[in-house]
C-alpha cells in the first residue's frame, strides 16, 4: 500500500478494521442466538411431563444396553450450546481487539509513509531482477 504511493492507504485501513469488527460482531451475535435456541429447547424437553405412551416405550432398548434418548440428546444439544456460546465469546472478544490492531497498523502505516522513497526503490531494484 505504502510503497505504490496509495494515497487512500489510511482509508482502505479503516475500511479493512470495520469490516472485520462488524464480521467478528455478527459472529458473536448469531452464535449467542443459537446458543440460546438450543438452551430453550434443552429446558423445554427438561420440564416437560411425559405421556402415558412415552413412559410405556421409554427408556428404548438398542440390544442389551436400556437408553433414554431424550436425555442422552438434551445431553448433545446441552454440550454444542456450550460450544455456541464460546465461539460467540470470542468472536465479540476478537472484536474488542479489533481497535487495538487499528492503531496498531495506522501506526505502522504513518511510520512506513516516511520511508516511502526508500521502498520505491526497493521494489523498482526487485521488479529489475
Amino acid at each position: 500500500m505504502v510503497a505504490h504511493d496509495g494515497k487512500d492507504s489510511h482509508k482502505v485501513l479503516e475500511k479493512t478494521f470495520d469490516w472485520q469488527h462488524a464480521r467478528a460482531l455478527e459472529v458473536g451475535k448469531w452464535s449467542l442466538a443459537a446458543a440460546s435456541g438450543l438452551v430453550v429447547a434443552v429446558v423445554v424437553v427438561a420440564l416437560r411431563q411425559p405421556s402415558e405412551a412415552a413412559v410405556q416405550t421409554q427408556p428404548w432398548r438398542i440390544g442389551p444396553l436400556a437408553l433414554d434418548l431424550s436425555w442422552t440428546w438434551s445431553a448433545l444439544v446441552a454440550l454444542l450450546a456450550g460450544v455456541l456460546i464460546s465461539v460467540g465469546v470470542a468472536a465479540f472478544r476478537s472484536a474488542a481487539r479489533t481497535q487495538t490492531r487499528y492503531i496498531l497498523a495506522q501506526n505502522l502505516l504513518a511510520r512506513l509513509q516516511d520511508i516511502r522513497p526508500f521502498l520505491k526503490l526497493a521494489t523498482e531494484q526487485a521488479d529489475r531482477e
